[in-house]
């Protein structure tokens, strides 16, 4: 009779866990656009190492692997604003990229459209030329394959560098603006274009894509264990709607569960 007994509670306390609704915690994200953004020109045929396109509706990269005295190297500069994204204290970034529009890429295969961390930030959109630009690299944060597609004006390619997480979070702890540089890494001509900041189509422009959650939760509540006491812990999702007098449900469930339990 006993062991009954124990059975009953012990399938009463399992239907109680069975039906309470367990959530993970909610992902957030935020997306911000460039703040500056210009790209830089090696050419010395045309003046092109002193002259800045940060005004440009394009942004330009080619960069040969065999130096950086090629006569036509071209690199794209962009940066962001971390506290545009107004991330809350105590969130918990689970991954970043970056987003931008290749609308032209010059014919051929085998091209990779490298995406690099510049640490100093302290450049400007409309200042920036090659010869004083900041140092990037050495490292590639992250590397696109050029798809076999066709790319144009009129079927851009929304290219998307994942893995961005570990440099955005060294900027943020900080407190620096996010720089990145870009090019394609290819010995023979391989000019690519993408839309700038300047473009008049928002959703075109050079975008950063931030995914988090939020730490610190708050603590559970102390368990008791009084001799016929009934701990129910039952969380609520915030993503869905919750149901209608739910909490008058729950009060009946624990008190008819103590009842049970204590007159059992």
């Amino acid at each position: 009779m006993q062991t009954q007994l124990v059975l009953r509670k012990l399938r009463l306390v399992a239907l109680l866990l069975v039906t309470g609704t367990y959530c993970k915690a909610q992902s957030y994200t935020k997306v911000t656009t460039a703040i500056a953004d210009s790209y830089v020109n090696s050419n010395t045929a045309d003046s092109g190492r002193y002259t800045n396109y940060g005004t440009s509706t394009q942004l330009r990269f080619r960069y040969s692997q065999t130096g950086s005295t090629s006569v036509y190297n071209l690199v794209t500069y962009l940066k962001f604003d971390i506290n545009d994204l107004a991330l809350p204290a105590n969130a918990v970034v689970d991954s970043v990229s970056l987003g931008a529009s290749v609308y032209f890429s010059q014919s051929g295969t085998g091209h990779v459209w490298h995406l690099l961390r510049v640490a100093d930030t302290t450049w400007s959109e409309t200042g920036i030329n090659w010869n004083n630009k900041p140092a990037f690299g050495p490292d590639t944060l992250s590397a696109v394959t050029k798809p076999t597609g066709t790319i144009s004006e009129a079927t851009p390619y929304r290219a998307k560098w994942n893995g961005l997480a570990g440099a955005f979070n060294t900027a943020r702890s900080a407190g620096t603006k996010f720089s990145l540089a870009l090019y394609t890494r290819l010995n023979t001509a391989a000019n690519t274009s993408a839309y700038s900041r300047e473009w008049s189509v928002d959703s075109l422009r050079p975008k950063l894509t931030v995914h988090y959650h939020l730490g610190s939760a708050p603590a559970l509540p102390e368990v008791e264990s009084r001799k016929h006491n009934l701990n129910l812990i039952y969380f609520l999702p915030t993503d869905v709607d919750t149901v209608a007098n739910y909490r008058q449900r729950l009060n009946g469930i624990m008190l008819a569960a103590q009842n049970f339990i204590a007159n059992g």
